[in-house]
């Protein structure tokens, strides 16, 4: 009896492990799929492969194609007998080339910006064409300003651009200490300049154009202008109309009458002990002073010879501070 239900155990032993065989074979079996199937490694030894470390090598099937993995450690590709199907062959990996090392980039030309510059309400139009090297600030770009209008900069200031200002402490504004670089500007991008806000004195400044800073050339520079500059302090806008007409005023022509008739009486006088009265002197010099003040209500006269002598001196960057 004890031989005989040991017999029947050893059958039963052998039926299952005849299953769990075949199940095995049968995954081993499974047809073509569409994503390959890998093998978890175990760490023993493959007596297949000669020198292969210790992971067992992984296994993926595509089809009619069979790849081959080797260890996970150092990434190498093996070969085993017998294991490939017909027509399969084993990839190989490409050949490690030392990468080269990239040459240097070439440094970038300095970049230079040119603005146009007027002043607002003003007819005939009172305008100036600087170029600026973009990585000047907006305080040197005020510095620029005063010396191609004309100012003296005792005044405050303040830059507007896209809702945010730039300028004088005392107005609560940003530093103006950003470089023109960061502010993004774009070709035709207008902002608002203000000088002597009791005035004020508003300019319009306008890029218009960005470009390769020309080998020698020197920076900032005036390139262009018209227009004479209003002396400070003459009441702004209002006030330098009102006195720029004074030039033509009926007042004017009597000074200049007064000086003719004196050169007409030196003209007639010039005979020897003939002496010209010094109520007449008195009147000529009158006169002389009342046409000097109206020719300076009339601003400075523009020159770009002198405007660019004053930049390559570099008085710029002492007018970007406040004048006291």
């Amino acid at each position: 009896m004890r031989d005989s239900s040991r017999s029947m155990a050893t059958e039963t032993g052998s039926g299952s492990g005849a299953s769990r065989s075949t199940g095995s074979n049968a995954s081993d079996a499974t047809p073509n799929s569409p994503s390959p199937v890998i093998a978890k490694p175990r760490r023993i030894l493959d007596p297949r492969i000669p020198g292969a470390p210790s992971a067992e090598p992984q296994r993926a099937c595509y089809g009619e194609h069979e790849v081959l993995w080797g260890s996970l450690v150092t990434g190498r590709l093996y070969k085993v007998p017998g294991q490939t199907k017909p027509g399969c062959e084993t990839p190989s990996l490409p050949k490690r080339t030392p990468s080269e090392p990239k040459a240097p980039e070439p440094p970038q030309a300095p970049e230079a910006l040119q603005f146009k510059i007027w002043l607002l309400g003003i007819s005939p139009m009172i305008w100036r064409r600087v170029q600026v090297p973009a990585s000047m600030t907006l305080r040197e770009l005020h510095g620029v300003i005063q010396v191609a209008m004309g100012w003296e900069g005792i005044h405050l200031f303040q830059f507007t651009l896209r809702a945010r200002r730039f300028g004088s402490p005392e107005l609560a504004a940003r530093s103006p200490d950003v470089p023109l670089s960061e502010l993004r500007l774009r070709q035709g991008t207008r902002f608002r300049y203000e000088y002597d806000l009791n005035g004020p004195w508003e300019h319009e400044v306008r890029l218009e154009g960005r470009h390769e800073a020309a080998p020698g050339s020197s920076y900032p520079i005036c390139l262009d202008g018209d227009g004479s500059c209003p002396p400070e302090d003459c009441g702004g806008v209002s006030g330098f109309l009102a006195r720029r007409k004074a030039w033509t005023a009926p007042e004017t022509r009597d000074d200049f009458a007064v000086l003719a008739d004196f050169v007409d009486q030196l003209a007639r006088k010039r005979s020897p002990g003939i002496s010209i009265d010094a109520e007449e002197i008195d009147d000529v010099r009158e006169a002389l002073e009342r046409l000097e003040v109206r020719q300076s209500w009339q601003g400075k006269p523009f020159s770009r010879k002198d405007v660019n002598g004053r930049l390559s001196k570099t008085e710029y960057l002492d007018l970007m501070h406040q004048q006291w």
